[in-house]
């Protein structure tokens, strides 16, 4: 079995370690905010996540020319990027008038 993270095993077109490495960091930003997720919401808050890492991971280091290694962590970046999308997309649809208030510099910011 050896090196099975790196050794270019793939899950569709991604490499099983950067899915991983998305993955676990989407699931501790969610854990680290538990309080404000319902489950439904966690779960598909680790799913977009997940496959905003693994897809702006691929996308980057190649555009870059980096090592295939750099990506396991922009992976993990992408993925908290993901996460803060879900819950933007959480509070904004329960009062829309907040982005414009939060655009404009107007009011306290509700949470």
């Amino acid at each position: 079995m050896g090196d099975f993270l790196t050794a270019g095993v793939t899950l569709f077109w991604a490499k099983f370690a950067t899915i991983m490495a998305a993955l676990t960091m989407a699931g501790i930003a969610v854990a680290i905010d538990a309080k404000r997720h319902s489950p439904l919401s966690a779960v598909l808050a680790i799913f977009a996540g997940t496959v905003m890492g693994v897809i702006a991971a691929s996308s980057i280091v190649a555009l870059m020319g980096w090592p295939e290694s750099v990506g396991y962590g922009v992976a993990s970046i992408f993925a908290i990027s993901g996460n803060n999308l879900v819950k933007w997309l959480l509070r904004v649809s329960q009062d829309p008038t907040s982005l414009l208030r939060l655009w404009l510099g107007r009011g306290a910011d509700k949470e």
